[in-house]
């Protein structure tokens, strides 16, 4: 778990896949539509998040794309993205907003205005999901196509990362561990219609070949009343949930009390057998059939965040 008494200026990243289709080699090279998409933080209040695109076919980094194609900043705290058809979604969170732009040419078409929005999903059928706001949180459903909000879900607090599971959506409640619980939204009702305990500070999902969920609980850290000292922490884990009913089936602590690490990401590789998540000591790859966490990681070294070529495998660490 990170020790964040003392406040640093750290450039964050999250990364995330466009498609899971092979480009076609005759494409424009112009176009935005296939590869991995990595948001920047920036700096908070300097107005500086930016986003960094690298094609699926090259091994090539095309930074701050959205200020060169608009001729002005993207946002302060960027942190999430999202994509549907050939529209890109982009979660500044100290901006208010999410920006919205075409993929062909990274030309913003519109803005959603949302409080302290966190994070981004669209399903295929055609319908967005944002994370905001804190005690409690809400989740935002949105129609992509007219970007246009249909309505508001009242969650957990300090909601996080988001995963589309059939007809339902599930919401990691607890940045911070300042929660402790996955909300289960029917899609179509827009109403949680359960709540499962996970762990402390529910933060981000995978899905594994047997279509379990499993969820990253980053573990919970309390300071003392003038935040000088860390007064006690719990351990992160990792969450495996019963497909249908989402009751915890498997829990494997990763983490250990007083590494002051808070790990946020987690992916899993094309066929479903690994789930990969970063903590303290690097980049660890968890085969789901077995009955304990490695005890070495698979890359070692001070990460944030990984995902996994869907059409490959391929690693993408920052």
């Amino acid at each position: 778990m990170k020790n964040t008494g003392t406040l640093l200026v750290v450039l964050l990243m999250s990364i995330f896949v466009l498609s899971c289709e092979k480009p076609d080699d005759t494409s424009s090279n112009n176009s935005f539509l296939h590869g991995i998409m990595i948001t920047n933080e920036g700096n908070f209040r300097d107005n500086n998040g930016s986003v960094s695109y690298i094609p699926l076919t090259e091994d090539t980094v095309i930074n701050n794309i959205f200020e060169t194609v608009n001729n002005r900043p993207l946002g302060d705290v960027v942190m999430s993205f999202a994509s549907w058809k050939n529209k890109g979604f982009i979660v500044a969170n100290n901006s208010g907003k999410v920006e919205v732009v075409d993929l062909k040419t990274f030309q913003s078409v519109g803005i959603i205005e949302v409080s302290y929005p966190r994070h981004i999903v669209v399903s295929s059928d055609g319908k967005g999901y944002i994370t905001y706001g804190a005690f409690p949180g809400k989740v935002k459903v949105f129609n992509p196509e007219t970007l246009e909000a249909t309505t508001d879900i009242t969650v957990g607090n300090q909601p996080e990362k988001m995963i589309v599971d059939g007809d339902k959506l599930l919401v990691a409640n607890g940045q911070w561990g300042n929660d402790s619980t996955v909300s289960i939204i029917d899609r179509t009702a827009n109403e949680v219609v359960s709540t499962i305990v996970a762990g402390d500070g529910p933060v981000a999902f995978t899905r594994d070949g047997s279509g379990s969920v499993w969820v990253l609980c980053q573990g919970k850290v309390v300071y003392s009343p003038d935040w000088s000292y860390i007064e006690y922490e719990t351990d992160s884990k990792l969450v495996s949930l019963k497909p249908g009913t989402y009751e915890p089936s498997k829990s494997y602590v990763i983490g250990r009390t007083g590494d002051y690490f808070n790990p946020s990401s987690v992916a899993s590789d094309p066929g479903g057998q690994y789930v990969y998540f970063v903590e303290n000591e690097g980049v660890f790859a968890f085969r789901i059939s077995d009955s304990q966490i490695p005890a070495t990681p698979l890359i070692a070294g001070s990460f944030n965040a990984v995902n996994a070529n869907p059409l490959n495998g391929r690693l993408y660490v920052t």
